[in-house]
């Protein structure tokens, strides 16, 4: 028995033209989009470091200013507080970004 001929739904779907869309802020407090910064992470109360680029800044946070980034040390997005970026983790979590 021959099946029926199934219709393609999506064949004849407009496509939506989209722009990349520009951050209001490209630098604030002296980081810019695209630097690479460590930043110290408190979550449930537990020290952690995480690496990575930022990609968007949030100046008017309801607690404080913060900012988003890429963390290549878990491999995911993550929001950080722009008062805990420093210069140089301990050193076994240097290794944990180079190793990867």
């Amino acid at each position: 028995m021959a099946r029926k001929a199934t219709r393609n739904v999506g064949k004849n779907k407009k496509k939506v033209k989209t722009t990349p869309k520009v951050p209001d802020l490209l630098e604030y407090k002296g980081y810019k989009i695209g630097q690479e910064v460590w930043v110290k992470m408190e979550i449930y109360g537990i020290e952690e470091w995480a690496f990575g680029t930022i990609n968007h800044f949030y100046p008017k946070d309801r607690i404080e200013p913060s900012f988003t980034f890429y963390d290549k040390v878990k491999k995911r997005f993550a929001t950080g507080a722009l008062r805990n970026i420093t210069d140089s983790p301990p050193k076994r979590w240097i290794a944990k970004v180079s190793s990867r």
